[in-house]
């Protein structure tokens, strides 16, 4: 991809983006992150405020997974996964040339609704008569995610309800084809780049080091950390 035809003055994202400002930075940041992925390199950019630092790595990304190599992006909170998601991904892809990527949002298990929990506190839940319970089961009808985030209030007992390893029957539970935690690791498996957080990618790298079969994402041929100067406090 022509990074310059894309960010320039006149380019796609002008053509489409209402507001939009060429900035010079923004330019040089995608060309250098376009490069190390490329030649497989290490590349570190400090960008001020305002100078589109997501849009700068999410180009050089899609094109490197257009390739067929699979991309991890990681930040370090979950509102910057949600805009990625959400916002910037749909709005590159809409633009852009090529293919309609498959794209995943991966979270840590205590995201999601565990439907085997649930079905099993949902009667104590009841008793407590509190309001939002109605809310949560109506909302865990027509969920199609599972992911808390969902959600505008606080559910009660969320702990006792959400997906937990020490709970989990994998694939003997008799919920395990409607399974939300499942179903995001499906959808990572099959996606051409994966969002998640410093917290999740850490761990994941941790569980790699004691065995290689046994980590929460798919292989992956390249990672960009978004705020990777909060790294060292996860």
């Amino acid at each position: 991809m022509d990074i310059e035809n894309i960010l320039g003055p006149g380019g796609l994202v002008a053509e489409h983006m209402e507001g939009y400002e060429y900035r010079r930075e923004q330019v040089e940041a995608a060309l250098a992150v376009q490069e190390a992925l490329q030649y497989s390199s290490h590349c570190l950019v400090e960008a001020g405020t305002g100078v589109g630092k997501s849009m700068a790595y999410l180009i050089p990304a899609i094109n490197h997974a257009l390739q067929g190599r699979r991309v991890v992006v990681s930040t370090f909170t979950l509102y910057l996964q949600s805009q990625l998601i959400n916002k910037d991904i749909p709005f590159l892809q809409s633009i852009l040339p090529g293919r309609k990527l498959k794209v995943a949002l991966v979270k840590g298990r205590g995201n999601y609704l565990c439907l085997s929990n649930f079905d099993a506190e949902l009667g104590q839940l009841l008793l407590l008569q509190d309001p939002n319970t109605v809310r949560l089961q109506q909302w865990a009808l027509k969920t199609e995610t599972g992911d808390v985030a969902e959600i505008d209030f606080s559910p009660t007992g969320w702990g006792d309800i959400c997906s937990d390893l020490d709970t989990c029957h994998r694939n003997g539970c008799a919920w395990y084809n409607k399974c939300f935690y499942y179903k995001m690791r499906k959808a990572a498996a099959e996606a051409d780049i994966i969002v998640t957080n410093h917290s999740l990618f850490l761990s994941d790298l941790a569980i790699r080091t004691t065995d290689p079969n046994a980590g929460i994402l798919p292989d992956y041929d390249a990672v960009i950390f978004d705020e990777a100067h909060h790294l060292e406090d996860v």
